[in-house]
């Protein structure tokens, strides 16, 4: 299982001081919802944003503003799935930059906020929504 590995490498790696002044936009305190891609890419919720941290540890800021994102996981193809807590919703960043609003209400009422996820093995996307 791949996600204490993750999250004890993050716990590790970040920094929890604040950032320094305004020159380090990717910065952010402990993050949500660690998942890395096939690149070895790594990426994190916090601030209504998606940071993004690349092998050599550089940061930068990947999505603003970000629907409150805090769960993330790729799926089977290598698509971004995430959780946006304040958009009440789960969407899918497709490879062309599009994104694909998977589902946003069930039984004709919307989603509280949409919060974790994880992917099972035949790719079923399942999520808690507090």
């Amino acid at each position: 299982m791949r996600t204490p590995i993750l999250v004890f490498w993050l716990l590790t790696r970040l920094s929890f001081s604040a950032p320094p002044a305004a020159t380090n936009h990717g910065a952010v305190g402990a993050g949500e919802g660690p998942a890395s891609d096939s690149r070895g890419n790594l990426y994190f919720t916090g601030g209504d944003r998606i940071t993004k941290r690349d092998p050599a540890g550089k940061t930068a800021v990947f999505r603003e503003p970000s629907g409150g994102a805090n769960g993330l996981i790729f799926d089977f193809e290598g698509r971004m799935i995430i959780c946006e807590s304040n958009n009440r919703r789960v969407t899918r960043l497709e490879p062309n930059g599009q994104l694909t609003v998977l589902t946003d209400h069930y039984e004709s009422k919307k989603y509280n906020s949409p919060n974790d996820l994880s992917i099972d093995s035949k790719g079923r996307i399942y999520f808690s929504d507090p």
